[in-house]
């Protein structure tokens, strides 16, 4: 029996003194890296748009009770773009990266849309009409990265030149030119291309309105100059850009 103890002992403190260094020699399956953000959205960048323009307008005569019936305004419009991004890590883990941005651009616009009537009691004949000239914003930018895909908020200011007017039969075709500033708000996404460090695509929205636009400076509606009111436009366009 003592033989069988010594024997036992020997074993367990076989077995202790062995175990260090046989966990030493038992492969480890390393930690998974940590996420990265591959592509780096930060840097001046330059580009286009192209898209459409659809909305709205409504002509009245004063004291605004003679009016006409809201109609369609629709047409293209394009131009260039140029922006800064700034890329921040926030340290979340679903959405560390985000994007900060100050983009401007400006668009030629060939939007028109009228009515067949005029407003008031007047009996001119011919209708009225609104044409969206050009119109350029300058505006902030901002949203999540997801390494090539860029989401985004958009918000600023807005400026255009509108050309209301109104087509008499009697007294011929009366109108005007404002540029007037607004506000704009809407949003986008944008895809930075695989295989490429500088190029980008984007797809964006853009709401503004355009408030109240007088003309009619020779009174073919009446006594007083008739108004452009309840403007509204919405931009649908496709872009490019290139980061330097």
């Amino acid at each position: 029996m003592r033989t069988v103890s010594i024997a036992f002992s020997a074993a367990i403190s076989l077995f202790v003194f062995a175990s260090p260094a046989l966990a030493a020699d038992i492969p480890t399956k390393a930690p998974p890296p940590a996420a990265t953000q591959a592509y780096n959205w930060t840097g001046l960048y330059a580009g286009g748009t192209f898209g459409g323009v659809f909305g709205h307008s409504e002509h009245c005569d004063p004291p605004y009770v003679f009016c006409t019936a809201p109609f369609d305004i629709a047409g293209i419009a394009g131009g260039p773009t140029l922006g800064y991004n700034w890329q921040a890590t926030i340290g979340l883990p679903v959405m560390p990266n985000w994007v900060y941005g100050l983009e401007t651009d400006f668009s030629w616009s060939r939007a028109t849309g009228g009515t067949g009537s005029i407003p008031g009691v007047y009996g001119c004949g011919g209708g009225c009409f609104t044409n969206v000239d050009w119109f350029g914003t300058v505006r902030g930018r901002v949203g999540p990265s997801f390494n090539n895909w860029f989401p985004y908020f958009t918000g600023g200011l807005v400026y255009a030149r509108i050309s209301p007017g109104i087509a008499a039969a009697i007294l011929g075709e009366d109108s005007a030119i404002a540029v007037k500033t607004d506000w704009t708000i809407g949003g986008g996404i944008e895809y930075a291309i695989p295989g490429s460090a500088r190029w980008s695509v984007k797809l964006e929205y853009l709401y503004f309105p355009m408030h109240n636009i007088f003309y009619d400076n020779a009174h073919v509606c009446g006594g007083l100059d008739c108004t452009a009111v309840l403007n509204q436009f919405n931009v649908l366009r496709l872009g490019a850009n290139y980061r330097f």
